[in-house]
This record gives C-alpha cells, structure tokens and sequence, in this order.
C-alpha cells in the first residue's frame, strides 16, 4: 500500500525547500511537516498523505486542514483564509472557458456513476469527437473505456486503454486509477477498483 501511494501521489514526494533546488534550508518546515507526522503516530509507523498547508509568500503558515478533509470542507476552508486574508485574493476572477464536450462527458459520467457500464460505443464516440481538443477528460474518458471494455470481458483492450493512458498522459491524476486497475486482480491482493467490481475477472484461459 505505501508504494502505491507513493507511487500515485504526487505530493508524498516533496521538498522542504521552499525555492526548488536550491541551498536554502527551511528548519521551520521540517519541524511543522514533524510535528504532523508525530500526531498521525499512534504506536505503529503510519503512511498518510501531508495535510493542506497555506503559506504565505513570507512562509508565514496561515492554515493547516487536515489531509482527508472532503471536497467541501477544502472550499470552505479556502474561503474563509481568503476572507480573513484579503490582500491574497486575485484581482479579477477570470471564468476559464466552457471545454468542448464537457455536457456531454458530464452526462455519461453520471450514467457511469448510477451503474450503466456499457458505454463503449459512446464512450469511443466522445473520445473520437472531443478527446483531442480536451485532454483533461480524455484521460478520464480513456480510463473508463477500460473499464467498459473489462466488463465486456475484452480483458487486452481494457490494459490496451490504461496503458495508453499512462503514456498519453503520465501527469494526469488518474493515471494512478490506470495503473491500479492493469494489477492482476487474481494475482495481486488487492482489492478492485469501484469501476471494475461486479466484473467477470480474467481466467488463464484469458
């Protein structure tokens, strides 16, 4: 488990530098990420991920959230610094552009999420029609085409899909969900994935 977080996670690998590769030591933030990790102890070595630290440019710390903190707890505590902090705000909220495709994509996305799991032909269609102008869900859209086609029992096309998406797109957080999803599920001990549960798992004769 703590290689496939360290191996999913970006920020369990970090640097105490503030400034990247550089001479600068930063004692104060090697006691705080200590003091964290001394709470999280409870007799036995742990794993857990950093919490959310918000620093000023000064490196003053002004909030700390803990890691497993939902959704909504992170927006509201991010905007009650941004209250109490208001020379951080940016001057103009810029709205980013509608991505094209994204109603689509949402919708069967929700379809997914209530359980519909033969989407190959309309997800290839989205993929063929949106995928190269939005990469951001075209990874996404790519792993769940894995999934659809794991389900249909064409157990080569689904690694085909993750392993594309681990290529096509190696900085994209779900590329840990098409890492994950390619382990043998027969012979790893771990446990499948959400999107590939209720599956019939691969045989020899597979």
């Amino acid at each position: 488990m703590a290689a496939l977080i360290q191996g999913a996670f970006v920020p369990v690998r970090f640097s105490l530098s503030f400034e990247g590769c550089s001479s600068y030591a930063d004692e104060a933030g090697r006691a705080l990420v200590a003091a964290i990790e001394g709470e999280r102890r409870s007799g036995n070595a742990q794993v857990a991920p950093p919490d959310l630290l918000v620093l000023s440019p000064g490196r003053e710390l002004l909030g700390r959230l803990h890691f497993a903190a939902s959704p909504e707890q992170t927006l509201d505590f991010l905007r009650d610094l941004l209250e109490r902090h208001p020379e951080y705000r940016p001057a103009d909220r810029i709205e980013p552009p509608e991505r094209p495709g994204r109603a689509a994509f949402d919708a069967l996305r929700l379809r997914w999420d209530r359980g519909e799991r033969d989407l190959l032909e309309a997800l290839e269609g989205w993929l063929g029609d949106f995928g190269e102008d939005n990469p951001d869900d075209a990874a996404v859209a790519l792993t769940l085409l894995g999934a659809a086609r794991f389900h249909a029992g064409d157990f080569r096309g689904a690694h085909r899909d993750w392993t594309a998406v681990l290529e096509r797109y190696p900085d994209h957080p779900v590329r840990h969900r098409a890492w994950f999803n390619r382990l043998d599920p027969l012979a790893s001990p771990t446990r499948l994935h959400s999107d590939l549960q209720g599956a019939r798992l691969p045989t020899s004769l597979d």
